[in-house]
């Protein structure tokens, strides 16, 4: 399949989500060598769950079906432009090309209304200013460092055990 069909098969799987009761519609698919490997719609309602955009979920699904982490010969096909949680997701699993549909200013303008709710969705472009500050600032949730060394002492035992095995 081309682009443009692995496109439309991703707005399908938004439209799904129309019909699916809990979901919204933001479709995405993880594609490799032209096969669809990963499918994913919003699922964050009916999951009870602030991670399951779309692009999660199809990432999620991947992985399992895959039986692996790394996505790295994957592309990702996404309804809208990913939001700082799912592009940081594509950038774990390795993922290096993406396909949109939609940017994000243009469905935030869309959003706006719900602007104030808990369609978080619709605050990208402050989650994507705010997501590139180190955590301690200028966030809009407080965070306090506590036990640095013993957490450092952790990564060093760790770094150690990987050294030994390579």
């Amino acid at each position: 399949m081309d682009a443009h069909e692995l496109m439309r098969e991703t707005l399908n799987q938004g439209r799904r989500a129309l019909r699916e009761p809990g979901t919204k519609p933001f479709g995405s698919l993880v594609v490799r060598e032209g096969e669809v490997v990963g499918v994913g719609i919003n699922r964050v309602e009916v999951d009870r769950d602030p991670t399951a955009h779309g692009e999660i979920v199809a990432i999620r699904d991947a992985c399992h079906r895959l039986d692996t982490w790394d996505l790295s010969d994957c592309i990702l096909f996404a309804q809208g432009e990913p939001c700082p949680l799912c592009a940081a997701a594509m950038q774990l699993a390795g993922i290096r090309e993406l396909y949109f549909a939609a940017d994000s200013e243009k469905a935030t303008s869309l959003f706006a209304p719900l602007q104030g709710t808990r369609f978080a969705d619709a605050d990208v472009p402050s989650l994507r200013a705010e997501a590139c500050l180190p955590a301690t600032q200028g966030k809009s949730i407080r965070a306090s460092r506590v036990m640095e060394a013993d957490a450092i002492a952790v990564y060093k035992e760790w770094l150690e055990l990987v050294r030994k095995q390579l």
